[in-house]
This record gives structure tokens, sequence and C-alpha cells, in this order.
């Protein structure tokens, strides 16, 4: 042991004034060593306080985030929503769009149709109307011709009886 301390002996066993002055040097010694333990006791609670305030404003800016988290997922959750809402009506308003392309696609396809057999149609009835026509000016022409015919035989008949009477 490097601390190893001898006392001087005397008659009646260690010289007093060592041990006296061992005791004071213990005292001093016990002394600063309660002083220092005391300095470090007290910088340890002066800290430990330090260290307890960080720690109670971390708790409260940890409470003050998780509140925040909470916020943010309660407005993601809705933000999803939204976006699933917006989404499914996005899909719909496509899918109306699209109908109602197709519809007016399908109607317009429907109209030309329609338009091409009255086209047709118009154009047959035209034809046959035309037809009639030259069916009834050809049998008009006839009977008109055989009218004319008629009148001209009756005329001459007419002409002969007045010539002869006039004659007479």
């Amino acid at each position: 042991m490097p601390n190893e301390i001898y006392f001087r002996t005397s008659f009646s066993g260690y010289n007093k004034s060592d041990v006296i002055s061992f005791i004071e040097k213990l005292n001093r010694e016990q002394v600063e060593r309660v002083n220092s333990l005391n300095d470090t006791i007290r910088k340890s609670q002066e800290e430990t306080k330090h260290l307890s305030d960080e720690l109670e404003n971390a708790q409260k800016r940890c409470a003050q985030l998780e509140e925040e988290v909470k916020q943010l997922i309660a407005d993601r959750s809705a933000n999803e929503e939204k976006a699933q809402k917006y989404e499914t009506m996005q899909g719909t308003y496509a899918d109306i769009m699209l109908e109602a392309e197709y519809t007016s696609k399908e109607k317009v396809r429907i109209a030309e149709e329609k338009a091409d057999r009255m086209i047709k149609e118009a154009e047959e009835t035209r034809r046959m109307a035309a037809a009639e026509n030259k069916r009834i000016i050809e049998t008009t022409k006839v009977e008109f011709m055989t009218l004319i015919e008629k009148l001209t035989s009756s005329l001459d008949e007419t002409i002969a009886k007045i010539g002869v009477k006039d004659n007479e």
C-alpha cells in the first residue's frame, strides 16, 4: 500500500503528537472530501434540476408534437378520404363523359342513317312522282289528242253540216 502510515512508538504506545497530527490530517482530508462531495452533490443537483427542466420542456414539446402528429394524421385521413372521393367522382365523371360521348356518337350515327334513308326515300318518292307525272302527262296528252281529234271531227262534221246548209 502506498499510503501506509507509520507511527513512532513511545513507552506507553504510539507518539501522541503523531496520532493527533494524523487525526487532524484525516479530519482536514475528510472535511475537504465532504466539501468536495457536497460541491459534487450541489453541482449534480443543479445539473439534475437543469436536466429535469430540459426533460419537462422536452416532454411538453413531445406532447405538442404528438398533438401535431395526431392532427396531421387526422388531416391526412381527411385528405385521403377527399382524394378517394375525388378519384371516385373523377372516375364517375370520366364514365359519364365516355357514356355521353358514346351516346352522342350513337345518336349521330342513327341520325345519319335516318337522314340517308329519308334522302333515299325522298329520291324514290321524287322519282316515282316524276314517273307518275310523266305517265299522267302522257295519258293527258293522249286524252287531249283524242279529245282534239273528236273535237276536230265534230267540228268538221258541224262545218260540213253548216256548209251544206249554207249552200242550200
